[in-house]
């Protein structure tokens, strides 16, 4: 009796402890919330040299009304330390009516192209809610002093997660 119970508690301790990281084999998933959005990442925590790492991300609005979203494309955005690759987006100019529990989701793929610990970061675009921007959350280094306080804003209103370890082997 007494072992059963010491089970569940361990076990009921053990899910809220992680319940922002949750690892599933080699896959990572990361969640972070600001505002009315919900950020959460998937990705493998191991790759190889020459391999092609996918990245998966979804932002899903959990506010109660309705609102217009203004932001760029692709809404997350990622970047890996271990490839070659970079990405051109474009950071705002789209206008989307949103409800509540929409989900917006995004892939990528990096040819995985050095080895050792990589980094894999995801940010969404500027935030936009009916016409001011959200206050975001991770941002803290994306944010220079010389920057002009409306771009600090602006810098301000993305969603990041802080930076995932990938483990890449050599071939």
């Amino acid at each position: 009796m007494n072992f059963r119970l010491l089970f569940f508690i361990t076990l009921f301790v053990l899910i809220v402890g992680c319940a922002n990281k949750i690892e599933d084999g080699s896959v990572l998933t990361e969640r972070t919330e600001a505002s009315d959005f919900v950020l959460e990442i998937s990705t493998p925590t191991v790759a190889k040299v020459g391999q092609m790492l996918k990245v998966k991300g979804k932002l899903t609005y959990v506010g109660d009304k309705p609102i217009e979203l203004y932001h760029g494309e692709p809404i997350i955005r990622f970047s890996f330390t271990g490839t070659d690759i970079d990405y051109a987006y474009t950071d705002g100019g789209y206008r989307t009516q949103v409800k509540k529990g929409q989900t917006f989701e995004v892939g990528s793929e990096f040819k995985v192209t050095e080895f050792g610990k990589q980094s894999l970061i995801a940010r969404t675009t500027l935030i936009e809610v009916d016409g001011k921007v959200i206050k975001g959350i991770g941002n803290e280094k994306y944010i220079k002093n010389d920057m002009s306080e409306s771009n600090k804003e602006l810098e301000d209103s993305k969603i990041t997660l802080a930076p995932i370890v990938i483990e890449v082997n050599s071939k």
